[in-house]
């Protein structure tokens, strides 16, 4: 996949995610007239790639942005914002959710993105990289405060999970521990499809080994208090629809 030019700017609008509009000294591309013309002008990674967003619609599900916009964020001017430890990849999946509320950003290749449809027939490296793209992009839809980004990522892993005859991500979880508070939902989601999973194929012992203390920690918790539950209680897809979902009210819990 070739490289993106530091130089280039991104303008996300309209239904079409994240396309270039203007490099240095060519011509400005003509704005698609939306009859919205309030933007937020991102900047993502240390070489400052430039992406342009919609108020309108980034304001309403991200508190982080409707801080920017209303002067009460310290790493902003104006309404610029930069994300120097944002990368390309996540930026264009939370970018796609804002325009479309769709997970598919997919690349060249078609081989780094995250599928609505997921494909059983996927290698075990595929659905590790999988994997680590959601929580990543949970741990981003957390710094931007949005939990509507959140509560899809927490369903593009279920998604990946139905996928996956056996639990062997230890990767995964390393990276679950890293990016994630043990308290969020996402965690929870794991927990349940690591007990679960391992319960079934007799392996908890040996999969315990190769995960951080932290998750073991929260694994015996909830495998105590549920203890009296019935297995097939516990399968993240017998959970409630809003069970791994965040929600700023109660009247959210129906979305």
């Amino acid at each position: 996949m070739n490289m993106p030019d530091p130089e280039e700017t991104r303008e996300v609008q309209g239904n079409t995610p994240a396309t270039v509009v203007n490099r240095e000294g060519e011509r400005p591309a003509k704005r698609i007239k939306t009859g919205f013309r309030d933007t937020i002008i991102v900047l993502i990674g240390a070489s400052e790639i430039k992406y342009i967003l919609h108020e309108h619609l980034v304001c309403p599900t991200s508190d982080f942005f409707r801080c920017i916009c209303n002067g009460d964020q310290e790493d902003s001017s104006g309404h610029t914002v930069r994300l120097p430890e944002a990368t390309e990849e996540i930026f264009e999946i939370y970018s796609s959710f804002i325009y479309t509320r769709t997970l598919d950003a997919r690349g060249e290749d078609d081989s780094s993105v995250l599928c609505l449809e997921y494909n059983r027939s996927l290698t075990t490296d595929v659905k590790t990289q999988l994997f680590n793209l959601a929580i990543q992009a949970y741990a981003f839809g957390k710094k931007m405060q949005d939990a509507a980004f959140r509560n899809a990522m927490c369903e593009e892993a279920k998604l990946i999970m139905r996928g996956c005859e056996h639990v062997g991500f230890p990767e995964n979880i390393h990276t679950l521990c890293k990016e994630v508070s043990m308290s969020s939902k996402l965690t929870r989601l794991f927990v349940d499809w690591f007990i679960c999973a391992s319960y079934r194929e007799n392996k908890l012992d040996e999969l315990l080994e190769k995960v951080p203390a932290e998750f073991v920690r929260t694994v015996a918790s909830l495998s105590i208090r549920e203890r009296k539950q019935p297995y097939v209680e516990r399968l993240p897809k017998s959970r409630g629809k809003c069970f791994y979902h965040d929600h700023k009210s109660e009247a959210d819990k129906s979305k």
